[in-house]
């Protein structure tokens, strides 16, 4: 090879290795820049209704799987009245409280079961009681005094017969004299004695009037009338608000709320408390079909994020 060619090849590598070194190099290195958001998270929050009466034991929708508030355990009966008289009004003070940590929007109530009518019991045997002749029952302690000839009908299952009282018997009596009375079917101590209504079909549900007032801290003040939708400061008993016009359907007393609330923006905001009297009346316009008989139902209330 001569010396020229050497020369000519030297050259010719020393342009390759510029070449890579100036448009080789791009392939390896660019700009770049980034950041990192890190540890992102969410959590639902909860909401958790406590109801509790005036003197009572609160009842909590959280102690039920799944929240099953309908179904929440440890709930006061609001009410027990026994020998309600004619025109007469009974009240209870019941506090709401979310509980949670999310804004109520909704505050609704419904009943649980639909308002049965029937006829309280009076006593119950304290012993069984054979079929046959029969002169004597032993009974729990009687409520009230029963006169001789009364009727009394005992009933247990599907088996129910009339008896006649044959003796006065007073008020805390453990003895019922039944003598001339003949029964075909035994009972046990789980059968009922009842007064026999005698005045008709008794409809308590239909005449008991309803209403829920919101009151203030306490329930010292009346502050505003959430049922029926009445307006005003106080609520009015009213014949066309009665319990048997209550359904299982959810009623939204949200619009009704009083405004002056701490938690006024929502139905019951976070950690907020609603105190509300529940009313009952019974008319004066009662008559001898009412005596005698008995109402029952349920109450449930809802409070929801919408």
């Amino acid at each position: 090879m001569s010396q020229k060619t050497k020369r000519y090849l030297m050259l010719i590598a020393a342009v390759g290795v510029l070449a890579v070194a100036a448009g080789g190099a791009g392939t390896f290195a660019s700009f770049n820049a980034e950041t990192a958001n890190n540890g992102n998270y969410f959590a639902t929050g909860t909401l958790f209704l406590h109801t509790t009466k005036s003197g009572g034991t609160t009842c909590k929708s959280e102690i039920n799987a799944n929240n099953a508030n309908i179904t929440a355990n440890g709930c006061d009966v609001l009410f027990n009245t026994i020998h309600l008289g004619v025109n007469q009004t009974t009240t209870v003070n019941l506090k709401l409280e979310n509980a949670g940590s999310v804004n109520a929007s909704q505050l609704a109530f419904a009943l649980g079961q639909a308002c049965a009518n029937g006829v309280p019991t009076l006593a119950q045997p304290t012993s069984p009681v054979p079929s046959g002749a029969t002169t004597s029952i032993a009974v729990s302690a009687l409520p009230q005094a029963v006169l001789k000839g009364t009727q009394l009908t005992i009933s247990e299952g599907i088996n129910s017969e009339n008896l006649i009282v044959n003796a006065d018997a007073a008020s805390g009596a453990t003895t019922l004299d039944v003598t001339g009375t003949t029964l075909t079917n035994s009972y046990t101590t789980a059968a009922n004695i009842k007064i026999t209504a005698t005045f008709g079909s008794a409809n308590l549900c239909s005449n008991l009037q309803f209403t829920i007032q919101e009151m203030d801290t306490n329930w010292s003040t009346n502050q505003k009338c959430i049922y029926p939708t009445a307006g005003g400061t106080t609520c009015s008993f009213s014949p066309s608000s009665t319990i048997s016009g209550i359904t299982t359907t959810l009623n939204d007393l949200t619009p009704d709320l009083w405004t002056g609330s701490p938690s006024a923006t929502n139905a019951i905001g976070a950690g907020k408390t609603r105190w509300i009297q529940i009313g009952v009346k019974s008319p004066s316009t009662f008559t001898n079909a009412q005596q005698n008989a008995d109402a029952t139902f349920d109450l449930r209330w809802h409070i929801e994020q919408a």
